[in-house]
C-alpha cells in the first residue's frame, strides 16, 4: 500500500469536509435556508445565480486545541474568553472551532463531580460536565475528537458531551464517524 497517498487523500477529504462545515455554520449564521444536500427529491439543475451587486464579507475562522486543563485553565479561560470576544466584535462573520482533546484525565478532569457545581452553569456535577461548559460558555461552535477525549472510553465521552438532567451537555456538534457509544 502507498500509504503516503493515502494520507494525502484523507487529508484532502479532510480539509473538504471543514471547508462544508465551515459554509454551513456562515449560511446558518446568516439566516439563509440551507440547501437539502441529502434530499432524494428531484434537484433543481439551474444553477443559483448570486446578485453581483452583493457585498463581500470576511469569513473569520478561530480554532483552538488541546484544551486539556490544568489550574492554570482557571485563570486562562476568562483571558481566552475576552481574546476570542475581541475578535469576534472585529468579524461578525466569525466560527469558533476546536480540534478535540477538550479534556483529558487530570485533577481538573475529576474535580468536576465535585456536587458543589450543582449550583452552578455546569448543572449536574460529572466527570467532564465543567470542560464541556467552559466550550459552551466559549461559543466553541463545532469540535472533532481528539485522542484524549477517548482516554477514559467511550461511554464515558458519550455521558460528557449528551446532557442528562440539568446537564445542557455539549451545546455545539463534535464531526466524526464511525463512532459507537454503545460500550
Amino acid at each position: 500500500m502507498n500509504w503516503n497517498r493515502i494520507w494525502k487523500i484523507g487529508v484532502g477529504v479532510a480539509i473538504a469536509l471543514v471547508l462544508a462545515i465551515v459554509a454551513y455554520l456562515v449560511i446558518a449564521q446568516q439566516n439563509r435556508p440551507i440547501p437539502d444536500i441529502g434530499s432524494t427529491g428531484t434537484s433543481n439543475p439551474e444553477p443559483e445565480v448570486v446578485d453581483s451587486d452583493t457585498e463581500p464579507f470576511t469569513l473569520q475562522l478561530l480554532h483552538a486545541s488541546d484544551f486539556e486543563a490544568g489550574l492554570a485553565a482557571l485563570e486562562d479561560a476568562p483571558r481566552f474568553s475576552a481574546v476570542l470576544n475581541a475578535l469576534k466584535e472585529d468579524y461578525p462573520n466569525t466560527v469558533v472551532l476546536s480540534s478535540g482533546d477538550n479534556y483529558i484525565p487530570s485533577p481538573f478532569l475529576f474535580a468536576g463531580s465535585d456536587p458543589r457545581l450543582n449550583e452552578t452553569p455546569v448543572g449536574e456535577a460529572s466527570i467532564g460536565h465543567a470542560n464541556i461548559e467552559i466550550h459552551n460558555q466559549l461559543g466553541i461552535q463545532a469540535s472533532t475528537f481528539g485522542n484524549h477525549d477517548f482516554d477514559l472510553g467511550s461511554k464515558e465521552v458519550r455521558d460528557i458531551i449528551q446532557p442528562d438532567g440539568d446537564y445542557r451537555g455539549a451545546l455545539f456538534p463534535y464531526l466524526s464517524s464511525n463512532l459507537d457509544f454503545t460500550t
